[in-house]
């Protein structure tokens, strides 16, 4: 285990990582302890306190739940954007039309942001593994993340919320200038087919707006298995790309 600090962040390495993100340098640094089980940090006006549990190959982590702290994160969810009081996996899933309160979904992301009277901190726990993320639901006043693994911690300062997201921005790295034909429409939906119908549809939108990039979702798979393409809907990939290039997507 070891405990390194950044500007405003910090990780604590549970495990034996190998590939890990460099810690932005400069000050303010977070003034840091670890006894084993309980992590304690400080920066900018805010303190984050987690209790962490180890076995051989699971990690518990706990925290208060203050009365007025607001909760939001951990990437796409059928909940409202503050996620006190739910529960969730820790766990990617491609769940066909999916209602309010069902979980998980398709993105599953280990990070989240503790907002409390304006002030907040960051928590990433960084591990691919199966985990669960308790906001409340059932224990009132605490949060528990529990995942199969000895993951990398890290905790995020601001002091507000939108700083703590350019603190993990720093940790994580800024995104590429995105291409011209990325902030252009792109168009999707299940069921363009078939190769015919697909081309119609993208002519008659580009008619009245320019289209930059179109996705036929799992219609052209084989049996909709991966790395397939079915030739009877799509008979001639060749001809139906040349035929999007022609109406400019």
């Amino acid at each position: 285990m070891s405990l390194e600090v950044g500007k405003k962040s910090l990780r604590l390495k549970l495990g034996d990582q190998v590939l890990t993100f460099p810690l932005p340098s400069g000050e303010p640094a977070p003034e840091a302890s670890f006894d084993g089980k309980n992590l304690t940090a400080s920066c900018c006006g805010v303190e984050a306190r987690l209790d962490i549990e180890q076995t051989s190959h699971r990690t518990v982590m706990r925290k208060e739940l203050k009365p007025r702290e607001h909760v939001f994160g951990l990437g796409t969810r059928a909940y409202p954007p503050d996620r006190r009081r739910g529960c969730f996996l820790l766990f990617n899933n491609d769940l066909y039309a999916y209602q309010l309160g069902m979980d998980p979904l398709y993105a599953s992301i280990p990070f989240l942001v503790f907002v409390e009277g304006g002030r907040a901190f960051g928590l990433v726990v960084n591990s691919p593994a199966y985990g669960v993320a308790d906001i409340g639901a059932s224990r009132y006043g605490e949060v528990v993340i529990e995942v199969e693994d000895r993951p990398e911690v890290y905790i995020l300062f601001g002091p507000s919320p939108l700083e703590v997201y350019s603190t993990y921005s720093e940790v994580t790295g800024k995104p590429f200038l995105l291409p011209a034909w990325a902030l252009g429409l792109h168009i999707s939906r299940y069921s363009y087919e078939p190769q015919k119908a697909a081309e119609e549809v993208v002519r008659e939108v580009a008619q009245e707006v320019p289209v930059e990039a179109v996705y036929l979702d799992i219609d052209y798979m084989d049996g909709y298995k991966q790395f397939t393409w079915d030739f009877r809907k799509f008979p001639d990939p060749r001809g139906f790309v040349e035929a999007m290039h022609e109406v400019g997507v």
